[in-house]
């Protein structure tokens, strides 16, 4: 069994942990809008510079180039976004399960 300090000293850092990666979660979700947006902004002047005809072909293909990798941007900032979700979740429950065993001074989780 641990030492209540030892305890302590965990509960705390599981605490600073899950607040660093709900920090580092709102960081993501805002870069995931600006990508969305980037997007489709992009992809509309596309459309616009496709639609006006006289424009060259490469600036089309710019324009597409920049939304793909901007919608493959957000799409892996989304993908992060639920790894970092199910992480929290994750450590969320390690620590309920250390929090109940300090004060109950039971061990609850996997034995070692």
């Amino acid at each position: 069994m641990l030492q209540p300090l030892a305890l302590t000293e965990l509960i705390q850092e599981l605490t600073d942990d899950i607040r660093q990666q709900e920090r580092h979660l709102k960081e993501l979700e805002s870069r995931g809008r600006i990508s969305v947006v980037s997007a489709g902004v992009a992809f509309g002047l596309c459309l616009i510079t496709y639609a006006i005809g006289s424009t060259a072909t490469y600036i089309i293909f710019f324009w597409l180039a920049f939304a793909s990798c901007s919608a493959l941007i957000a799409f892996v900032t989304f993908k992060r976004r639920e790894l970092i979700n199910d992480l929290i979740g994750q450590n969320m429950f390690f620590r309920s399960v250390v929090i109940e065993e300090a004060y109950t001074g039971k061990d609850i989780g996997p034995q070692i």
